[in-house]
């Protein structure tokens, strides 16, 4: 409905993910209809209280566990590696290469004072410092598409091939299972290990009494 409305810049405003993400995708009219390429933005702002980058719980209560300094940087560091690892073609890149993304603290400002020429979107901080800054520039008049006619889209950075996703499904499967799961199954089961060691058999005994 978006691209068939014949609006210009469409950028679609989300949240809920904990995290801000600029993502776009090309599109063209079905069955070669005519007219140029369009770009169909959509920004994604979250959150006020809680991130991937400040620990992805809005339990506060968590904030206050010994392990929670861990956790938190889990999670920043494994968003931060699927960005790198993920072929997530759809979230745009600076003129650097930079993927326009940000896991920390986060809410969305729009500047319409360029209109008709071109407005502006901002994710900030807590403190207004800017992490991610586009400008959207008109395109020009586009016709409103004609009754059913249909569009197809691919994301900004072109189509996803088997052997990227696969790539990022194994790094990310192995940052879980040795840097986060790991040290949990060591914390669990690590005095059992070192009470058997030191302690013997009563210590078995103990234990297998507890289970049993």
């Amino acid at each position: 409905a978006a691209m068939a409305s014949g609006a210009r810049n469409v950028v679609l405003v989300s949240g809920d993910v904990h995290m801000a993400q600029l993502m776009g995708v090309r599109c063209r009219r079905r069955g070669g209809g005519g007219g140029a390429e369009e770009a169909l933005y959509e920004l994604t702002t979250s959150g006020i209280t809680h991130s991937w980058g400040t620990f992805f719980s809005p339990d506060p209560r968590q904030r206050k566990l010994w392990y929670f300094p861990y956790m938190r940087w889990c999670s920043a560091a494994f968003m931060d590696l699927a960005h790198w690892a993920m072929p997530w073609k759809e979230v745009i890149r600076g003129e650097g290469g930079e993927l326009k993304y940000s896991t920390s603290l986060n809410y969305a400002k729009f500047d319409f004072e360029g209109l008709p020429e071109k407005f502006t979107a901002e994710v900030r901080g807590p403190g207004g410092e800017v992490l991610v800054s586009h400008d959207f520039f008109d395109t020009g008049r586009r016709e409103p598409s004609a009754e059913g006619e249909k569009w197809d889209c691919e994301p900004a950075g072109g189509q996803v091939m088997w052997h990227e996703l696969l790539f990022g499904y194994v790094v990310c499967g192995a940052f879980i299972l040795f840097v986060v799961m790991a040290p949990v199954v060591l914390y669990c089961i690590g005095p059992v290990v070192v009470g058997a060691i030191v302690l013997g058999e009563g210590w078995r005994r103990y234990v297998v009494g507890c289970i049993m």
